[in-house]
């Protein structure tokens, strides 16, 4: 069966590198077959954090995306926690930091729809963006507060229904009357 499944693998990044395109694969591939992909695949993490390390360590560059922390589903995971999260955890060596490559908060449809999909992605999607493309020592929730709520507030001037920023599992209605000038 692995030799099937390695064939499968070995076949679609030729197929994929045949029209300059870069095979990317989820972080299972990566657990089953280890250094035995080719170098030019992009590995995506989603399920442990600490996989990333051993990507970036055996030489491949990593999308990261940690379910445990960035999947925006999950209500009860906090800006705060999506915002302290750090891409580098456990990657202290600066040239395989720069194998990661970035990363995304992901939205899945298990707990929402159309009627709650703002919501449930704004503001905590943009928590994850500045960590993104922030410096490592960026991370102090107590100033990104302020930042993030006058974001909140542009979007749902925008008609974006973003929830508000203090709330619970992005669900609660905001805090009162003109929450944008009383958060």
């Amino acid at each position: 069966m692995d030799d099937a499944y390695m064939y499968f693998v070995k076949r679609a990044h030729t197929i994929a590198q045949g029209v300059k395109k870069t095979p990317v694969n989820w972080e299972e591939v990566f657990n089953h077959f280890g250094s035995n992909l080719d170098k030019e695949t992009v590995i995506h993490v989603w399920l442990s954090h600490a996989t990333a390390a051993k990507v970036v360590a055996a030489g491949y560059r990593c999308i990261l995306s940690n379910s445990n922390v960035w999947y925006l589903p999950h209500l009860g995971t906090t800006w705060e926690k999506m915002y302290e999260n750090d891409p580098y955890m456990n990657i202290d060596d600066p040239d395989e930091q720069k194998l990661i490559l970035g990363g995304e908060a992901c939205m899945w449809g298990e707990t929402g729809d159309s009627s709650d999909l703002e919501w449930t992605i704004w503001p905590r999607a943009a928590a994850v963006a500045e960590r993104l493309w922030s410096h490592s020592d960026v991370n102090n929730t107590v100033l990104m507060l302020p930042r993030l709520q006058s974001f909140r507030c542009l979007l749902t001037r925008r008609s974006i229904a973003a929830a508000p920023v203090l709330n619970n599992q992005a669900r609660e209605a905001p805090p009162g009357p003109g929450s944008c000038y009383g958060q």
